[in-house]
C-alpha cells in the first residue's frame, strides 16, 4: 500500500469512507464523537483537497484507475488551540511539523493492521518531505486510537482543552512522533 495525495475524483470516496466509519462507530462505540452529516463531511474532504492536505492510502496497483482506498488522513501545519500547552519532544516551527487529522481506515480493515501501515507510510512520506515531527490530538476516551499511536512510537505530550467542551469533548491527549 502507498500513501499519496488524494485526487479530485477521490473526494467523494473519502467522504463515503467517513460515513462508513461513522456507521461502524455508531454500531459499536463512538470514541471520537463523530456525527454523520456534522463531522467529518464531504465539505471537510473538499476543503482539505483544495488545500492539498488530503491523503489516501491505496493498494499499490499498476493501474491507477483500479486503486482501492483503504484509508485516509489529513496532514497540515495548523495546531489546534491548546497545542501551546503541550510538552513537545521537538522544538521546531510548525512549518516543519505535520498535524494529523481525521485518520480513518475502511471498517472492513479494522484489526488487520491497515492503520499501522498508514502510519508507517506517513513516516516515510514525512521523512521524504523533510518533516521533523508528527503531532496529533485524541479525545481522551479513544482507547483504540491511543493504543495505535503508542504502538507506533508516538509519545504522550499532555492533556489539553482544544475548545470542544461545548459539544461534550473537553479533554484531548496530545501525542508526538519525532521523524529521524
Amino acid at each position: 500500500m502507498i500513501l499519496r495525495k488524494a485526487k479530485e475524483h477521490e473526494v467523494r470516496a473519502v467522504a463515503k469512507l467517513y460515513d462508513d466509519v461513522i456507521d461502524f462507530l455508531e454500531a459499536n462505540k463512538n470514541y471520537p464523537g463523530w456525527r454523520k452529516g456534522i463531522y467529518p463531511t464531504i465539505a471537510d474532504a473538499s476543503a482539505d483537497f483544495s488545500k492539498g492536505t488530503l491523503y489516501v492510502l491505496v493498494e499499490d496497483s499498476n493501474d491507477s484507475d483500479d486503486e482501492i482506498i483503504q484509508g485516509s488522513v489529513v496532514l497540515n501545519h495548523l495546531p489546534e488551540k491548546g497545542y501551546d500547552q503541550g510538552k513537545w519532544l521537538k522544538d521546531v516551527d510548525y512549518s516543519d511539523i505535520w498535524i494529523i487529522r481525521r485518520l480513518v481506515v475502511t471498517p472492513a480493515s479494522i484489526g488487520r493492521g491497515v492503520a499501522d501501515t498508514l502510519l508507517k507510510e506517513m513516516d516515510l512520506l514525512a521523512k521524504n518531505e523533510g518533516i521533523k515531527s508528527l503531532r496529533l490530538d485524541v479525545y481522551e476516551i479513544n482507547a483504540p486510537a491511543i493504543a495505535l499511536y503508542e504502538r507506533n512510537g508516538y509519545r504522550y505530550a499532555g492533556t489539553v482543552d482544544i475548545g470542544l467542551a461545548m459539544i461534550g469533548l473537553e479533554w484531548f491527549k496530545l501525542f508526538e512522533k519525532v521523524i529521524p
